[in-house]
């Protein structure tokens, strides 16, 4: 178990106010590896990223063993949390993603985050703090845009970078596309419903993603907002 100490660092990212989510971003694919915590205020239609932090030391080398604690505070705490990672083991821990391959409309992950990303950020939509800013700007005009002429699709060419703006990417693609499929339905049904044991796994599998699926996630947010709200209070720290 992480120690006191650490459990209060880890905290102070976690506050819940009303009409607000929170996420938890860890990128474990590149040599420098990073974790992210943001906040959407849904009032102010703003994204927040409170913090940064590398996790990798020499030679992309990271402790394992605290992240997966840390993943496990974020998600008790009611964080949104997505793993950037290959590696299919973490599956047991938090939804994963890879950001090389094809995302919902057959494009790359990457590609279709960055267009939300350099969105989200000339509208004042993404708050990365103040020491990001220039590393943002340099970003997005080395990156090349590609249209193709027969089908209109819009792809993206990029310049390598292994830096903090992957975790940021990662980040804007959760919050455009929430992690889905059947395992965190049936999460969600065994912890909002008794599932009725006259069914067999297929089948409560089936109601989770479609006679249940409304309902189930209603409930499951009215009670996390009532619990968040007694337990947190109102972030006011971000990136600087």
């Amino acid at each position: 178990m992480l120690e006191s100490n650490d459990f209060m660092i880890y905290k102070k990212h976690l506050s819940v106010g009303d009409k607000m989510k929170h996420y938890f971003i860890a990128t474990l694919i590149h040599r420098k590896k990073y974790k992210l915590y943001a906040t959407y205020n849904k009032q102010s239609d703003e994204l927040v990223v409170t913090s940064i932090e590398p996790i990798s030391g020499a030679f992309g080398r990271f402790n394992k063993t605290k992240l997966i604690e840390e993943i496990a505070i974020a998600k008790n705490n009611s964080c949104i949390v997505m793993i950037e990672t290959r590696n299919k083991k973490y599956q047991k821990f938090a939804p994963i993603i890879d950001m090389s391959a094809r995302g919902n409309e057959n494009r790359p992950n990457q590609d279709i985050a960055f267009e939300h990303f350099k969105s989200m950020t000339d509208s004042q939509e993404l708050d990365v703090g103040n020491s990001l800013l220039t590393k943002v700007s340099t970003f997005k005009k080395q990156t090349r845009q590609i249209i193709d002429e027969k089908t209109g699709r819009i792809t993206y060419q990029f310049k390598t970078f292994e830096n903090e703006l992957q975790p940021l990417l990662v980040l804007v693609l959760t919050h455009i596309q929430p992690p889905k499929g059947i395992s965190y339905f049936i999460e969600v049904e065994k912890n909002i419903v008794k599932p009725d044991l006259g069914l067999s796994r297929t089948q409560r599998k089936q109601y989770a993603v479609t006679h249940g699926y409304d309902e189930i996630l209603r409930k499951q947010m009215a009670e996390r907002i009532k619990k968040t709200q007694a337990k947190w209070k109102y972030p006011n720290k971000k990136v600087t």
